[in-house]
């Protein structure tokens, strides 16, 4: 047994939050009032798993909620995709010898292949799990 429980602050019913168990994917669908085909989770939840609505192109999502188990069916969301231009140096990212030098083109990335170490209003600077730094942006 499964248990959803509806993501808050829901700007629509502010009176109430949805909960309720569930034993199938097709079940939570059903209980939801949507299809499956757009559902996904995500494991950064410290009580579960975010239950996930995500575009076909991946560029819009938006959370459900959460379940308490994995639901048997779905598919783990990959994260935003990040669009990202390496650097040569950020000089310990300081901001006071802030001069960074571009080595190639933007390309994408998504979250599991950075480790971020700032961002402000959208914009990143991180590290490449090669060792590479970049400066860059969410898609």
């Amino acid at each position: 047994m499964n248990k959803f429980t509806q993501h808050i602050p829901n700007y629509i019913d502010t009176d109430y939050r949805k909960e309720f168990e569930f034993e199938s994917l097709t079940e939570l669908c059903s209980k939801l009032g949507r299809g499956c085909a757009d559902l996904a989770y995500d494991g950064d939840c410290r009580d579960g798993y975010y239950l996930m609505t995500v575009s076909k192109d991946e560029t819009l999502w938006r959370v459900l909620g959460r379940t308490t188990n994995k639901v048997e069916g779905l598919e783990e969301w990959k994260g935003p995709r990040y669009s990202i231009i390496e650097v040569e140096s950020v000089h310990g990212w300081g901001l006071d010898k802030y001069q960074p030098k571009e080595v190639g083109d933007f390309f994408e990335v998504r979250r599991d292949s950075i480790e971020w170490y700032s961002s402000f209003r959208g914009k990143l600077i991180g590290e490449l799990k090669d060792g590479r730094c970049f400066i860059g942006q969410i898609i």
